[in-house]
């Protein structure tokens, strides 16, 4: 089998590539609750299916299946300055995905 060389590719074709441009990301998280309870996981976000939480454990806090939590989350850990009120979200058409 012939591997394809730098060289090759470039003769063989025009190449324009947009660079970077983020489709998706993870975030490894821990909350520990008022009684010591320790809570981790894996915040994604990718461009097709928004938001998404596996939690290691299997064990995930009743906030977890309110709205807007992994969104709240993902602001608190990006600028906890900038967290906006669950309202606004509302206003703002924000569906969490």
């Amino acid at each position: 089998m012939n591997e394809v060389t730098l060289n090759e590719l470039k003769e063989s074709f025009d190449i324009d590539v947009s660079w970077p441009e983020t489709l998706g990301w993870v975030k490894v998280f821990h909350l520990t609750n008022g009684a010591g309870v320790k809570f981790s996981g894996d915040l994604y976000w990718d461009t097709h299916d928004g938001y998404n939480i596996v939690w290691h454990n299997g064990m995930a806090p009743e906030m977890a299946d309110r709205p807007e939590f992994e969104y709240m989350l993902d602001s608190y850990t990006t600028d906890v300055s900038f967290v906006p009120p669950y309202g606004d979200l509302s206003d703002a058409g924000m569906d969490g995905a």
